[in-house]
């Protein structure tokens, strides 16, 4: 892994791959490799692990199969092989694995599924990964954005309020809340959504900005020229900031 970061770091493409082949044939699972930053990799150096893990599929002692099937799965997905992922969760399924390890098989089937646009097929294994509770507030949240994309955002809100429900200081799920809250129109809960993520994530700019434009879209110049005082006293006049008073000169008079 080391070898692999100075390789990145000397802009030694060709090295850097083959360091990153040889990682994973001796560790195929990615997770275990602490050192490397798996969300700032390229495609070509995570295409570079997936090889290496291929070549030892099923010749990995410190590995099980299942765990080794899992891990090829989510890298797969990430570089968009889909077919790959599917076949290597589909025969994961079939190896030993306790409760928790097959509602993870599928969970991240359901993600694979999704991502196919097979709706159906992602919320059946969606269903059986919320066997578990530790996967039923992302399987709420996963349901909600199929439900969008099928046209039903007023289902969609439903499942993300119930996957905020479950993990009450998850800002990422308030924001999607109020999205789609503001979209419905439905401007009371949109601002509930919001201020409830300001209260949990004080310092996050998101909720700010997202209240700003939810008070826009409910014709709520004057309120919505408010916070974004307040964000000027506190983080001065950011891009952020700076795009949200362009919104409000754009806006039509207060009330």
């Amino acid at each position: 892994d080391s070898l692999v970061v100075l390789c990145i770091a000397q802009g030694l493409e060709a090295e850097a791959e083959e360091a990153m082949r040889e990682t994973a044939r001796v560790q195929p699972g990615h997770w275990v490799h602490s050192g490397l930053s798996w969300n700032d990799l390229t495609p070509g150096m995570i295409a570079a692990f997936v090889e290496g893990s291929r070549e030892v599929l099923g010749r990995a002692p410190m590995l099980a199969l299942e765990r080794h099937l899992v891990s090829l799965a989510q890298l797969e997905l990430r570089l968009g092989r889909l077919d790959d992922a599917e076949a290597h969760l589909e025969r994961a399924m079939h190896e030993p694995a306790d409760d928790l390890r097959r509602a993870e098989q599928a969970f991240h089937l359901g993600l694979v599924r999704e991502a196919k646009a097979d709706f159906e097929g992602a919320r059946e294994a969606f269903d059986r990964a919320s066997g578990e509770p530790v996967f039923r507030a992302s399987v709420a949240y996963r349901r909600g954005r199929i439900a969008e994309a099928e046209g039903r955002a007023r289902e969609a809100l439903d499942l993300f309020q119930a996957a905020l429900r479950l993990e009450p200081r998850n800002v990422f799920l308030a924001l999607e809340c109020g999205r789609v809250a503001r979209g419905l129109g439905e401007w009371k809960v949109a601002e509930e959504a919001l201020n409830w993520a300001i209260v949990v994530a004080p310092s996050d700019v998101r909720p700010r900005a997202d209240l700003v434009r939810t008070l826009l879209a409910a014709g709520e110049r004057h309120r919505a020229a408010g916070v974004v005082e307040a964000m000027r006293k506190v983080w001065g006049r950011t891009p952020e900031v700076v795009a949200l008073e362009g919104d409000l000169s754009r806006a039509g008079p207060a009330r």
